[in-house]
């Protein structure tokens, strides 16, 4: 399901410079993962994080972009977009886990 959202997000979200419904898709993975560490039980973390989550997000799709990018000689786009990824990623997901744990008190 989460693989439906995201490629519903890549026919909706125009890309620039930069593949943003894949850096979108990264981003509320990860802070839905962030809310469900903190938040859920096993079994959710197991099913929406794996399995919802899991799909939703795609490192295969940065690695995918990157290459490409240095395939057509662009390795500043390439190096933006690695860092795009990873700190948004985490951003979200850390953001996140610290809003549900003030939620949680």
């Amino acid at each position: 399901m989460g693989a439906s959202v995201r490629w519903s997000m890549g026919e909706a979200v125009q890309d620039g410079s930069l593949p943003w419904a894949l850096l979108l898709g990264n981003v509320l993975g990860c802070a839905l993962l962030g809310v469900l560490v903190v938040r859920g039980d096993v079994v959710r973390r197991e099913l929406v994080g794996l399995g919802f989550c899991g799909g939703l997000t795609s490192m295969s799709g940065v690695a995918l972009a990157v290459a490409i990018d240095l395939d057509t000689g662009s390795p500043a786009d390439a190096a933006v977009l690695v860092a795009v990824a990873l700190v948004s990623g985490v951003a979200a997901f850390a953001a996140a886990a610290s809003l549900a744990r003030r939620g949680a008190t």
